[in-house]
This record gives C-alpha cells, structure tokens and sequence, in this order.
C-alpha cells in the first residue's frame, strides 16, 4: 500500500505505480517452522532466487510495516502473531495479504 492512511484497497492504477516501484503482487514462500523474525526477514529481503528478489527490499528503509488482510470490499489489519503457524491458522494454507508501511509513503 503507497499509502499508510489509506482504507481501501489498491486501484489498477495504484497497483501499477506499486509494480512499477518494485512492490507489486509478489509470492513469498515461509517454511512450516519459520517465526515471526524469519516472516519479517523474507518479506524485507533482498536475495535473489531465480533472478527475482524474495521479498521486498524497500522495507528495510520504511521504519516498519504492518500487515493487512482483506474481506469483501474492505480491509482488516491482521492482529495475530507472525509466525507461520499462527499465520497459517489465521489465514490458511494461501491467503493475499497486504503489506502497508507505517511511517512513509514509499
């Protein structure tokens, strides 16, 4: 999310802005036994795998995140621990979550 007061979810022309800033739609994969410091790791990193990066690299520099899941038409701010586990309980096996800084507009 561009930004960090915003209560809807993206445009296409948000979406493309974002894709275009290297912070599109991205598939992050955690291991079963991965904790929240390992989520937070992955979602911020800046390895390579395939010539992509794993995660989001911008979001060593943001001063924070916080993780969004939605429902129908709205937004719901996950208010789970981030460990895969809790996640996965949470949300289930695959879910769209959405990443929101909350201290600048990247």
């Amino acid at each position: 999310m561009a930004d960090k007061t915003t209560t809807k979810l993206p445009s296409t022309e948000e979406k493309d802005v974002l894709f275009r800033a290297g912070l599109g739609t991205k598939r992050v994969q955690f291991e079963v036994d991965d904790n929240d410091n390992d989520v937070i790791k992955k979602l911020s990193s800046d390895e390579l795998k395939d010539g992509q990066t794993i995660g989001f690299p911008q979001l060593q520099s943001c001063g924070g995140f916080e993780l969004l899941k939605c429902k129908q038409n709205c937004r719901e701010l996950i208010t789970c621990k981030w460990d895969v586990m809790t996640l996965k309980s949470f949300l289930g096996n695959q879910s769209k979550i959405y990443i929101d800084d909350q201290f600048k507009v990247i």
